[in-house]
């Protein structure tokens, strides 16, 4: 078994999980913030009637 090998996958590993969940979390806030902003404009709007 090749020492470097192995620890190159796992470091190739951990770096595509690192951007999965770099990216799950961006997209997490940004929709966090988007709600919000819709939430202070159904505010200051008052009820919308569909």
């Amino acid at each position: 078994m090749d020492e470097c090998g192995l620890f190159g996958q796992y470091v190739w590993l951990f770096g595509y999980l690192a951007v999965i969940l770099t990216l799950v979390c961006i997209l997490v806030i940004l929709d966090i913030v988007i709600d919000k902003k819709d939430l202070d404009q159904d505010k200051h709007r008052g009820p919308v009637k569909k």
